[in-house]
């Protein structure tokens, strides 16, 4: 049998995870197992495949439908390198975690933090702000970012600018 790269397999899985078909578990445990490997010249390919190619693309695409797919794919993967974890435990506290809850409690002030890269600040920030803005339209929101990223929501009507150095000052 002809030998597969980590990239190879880590481009297979992610094709697996963007079908929206169950990933072949052997394959990622392969993928794993050479990534936890002791020799750094099978652990190192094995790891840059396994985060750059598949674990950062499945979080950089920022799909709604592909958050329960990387849920389950990182819980496997720390399953497998921290074996006191379980991949069903994580994954369960993981929705128990994105659960909308009734707020018991009106907030004054509610800080956003930008993500650092423009790309991401257009593609997550700009939904958190506006999930929080419809969800407490009393509170005084926040984007806590570089200048750069406020340019992105300098006009937006209520928000006001905390400059990423003075995360730290008193308001």
């Amino acid at each position: 049998m002809e030998s597969i790269s980590p990239g190879e397999i880590a481009i297979e899985l992610l094709n697996h995870c963007l079908r929206g078909s169950r990933w072949p578990e052997d394959l990622l445990d392969t993928l794993i197992d050479e990534a936890l490997d002791e020799d750094e010249r099978l652990a190192t390919p094995a790891t840059r495949a396994l985060f750059a190619i598949l674990i950062e693309r499945l979080g950089d695409l920022f799909e709604p439908r592909l958050c329960d797919t990387y849920a389950a794919l990182f819980s496997h993967v720390l399953e497998r390198a921290l074996p006191g974890l379980e991949a069903a435990a994580l994954v369960a506290r993981y929705r128990n975690v994105r659960e909308v809850r009734p707020v018991e409690f009106t907030p004054r002030d509610i800080f956003v933090l930008s993500r650092v890269t423009l790309g991401a600040d257009v593609a997550v920030t700009s939904i958190v702000l506006d999930a929080a803005r419809q969800r407490f339209p009393d509170a005084q929101l926040w984007f806590a970012g570089p200048a750069k990223a406020w340019q992105l929501f300098e006009s937006s009507p209520g928000l006001k600018h905390l400059p990423a150095g003075s995360l730290f000052t008193p308001i």
